[in-house]
């Protein structure tokens, strides 16, 4: 008697079970994500290096490193060249560019216009480089040293950081969601 009761109770509760049980249907396709997957990856590591850029511009502009810190001011020698229009290496052989303008690495605005954002980083001309970590080099027979100045936003720094946490990430789930629906 036990065992039938326990079992007509079993069988309501399953029947109980079944009705509450709802249906899902998938509205997505991982096919259809995976088959996009790569696009959507290197489209992102352009805007990365576009990101990089951007703030690497920025920070040649406002005269600041990616910690907002102003960049080490010019030395006396430097002022004077920029006054009377004379640099060494490739200004040379060229009409004199003079100007009181005593902001570092904005001389001719080359450094800034060279900045482009590419797949993984960006590029720009190689003194770039050598300013952002205090390279001494050979330019036309003369060695010119140049002092740290760490304008280049690093993926690490605050401002790639606050940046990538409000555009990059937002766009790239908005992608994969998008890629995914059916």
């Amino acid at each position: 008697e036990n065992l039938e009761r326990s079992s007509q109770m079993a069988s309501r509760l399953s029947k109980q079970s079944q009705k509450s049980i709802t249906t899902i249907n998938m509205d997505f396709s991982f096919h259809k994500l995976k088959s996009k997957i790569k696009g959507i990856i290197d489209d992102e590591y352009t805007k990365y290096g576009e990101v990089l850029a951007d703030l690497s511009i920025s920070n040649l502009i406002k005269g600041v490193d990616q910690e907002g810190s102003k960049l080490k001011p010019l030395s006396g020698k430097t002022k004077s060249r920029r006054r009377r229009g004379r640099y060494p290496g490739v200004f040379k052989n060229n009409p004199a560019i003079a100007t009181s303008s005593e902001k570092p690495l904005t001389y001719t605005g080359d450094l800034e216009k060279s900045i482009k954002g590419i797949n993984q980083g960006f590029s720009m001309n190689d003194y770039g480089d050598f300013h952002d970590r205090g390279v001494s080099t050979k330019v036309g027979g003369e060695t010119v040293g140049r002092p740290e100045r760490s304008f280049i936003a690093k993926t690490d720094g605050k401002q790639f950081q606050d940046r990538a946490k409000k555009e990059l990430i937002v766009q790239f789930a908005t992608k994969l969601c998008d890629n995914m629906r059916k």
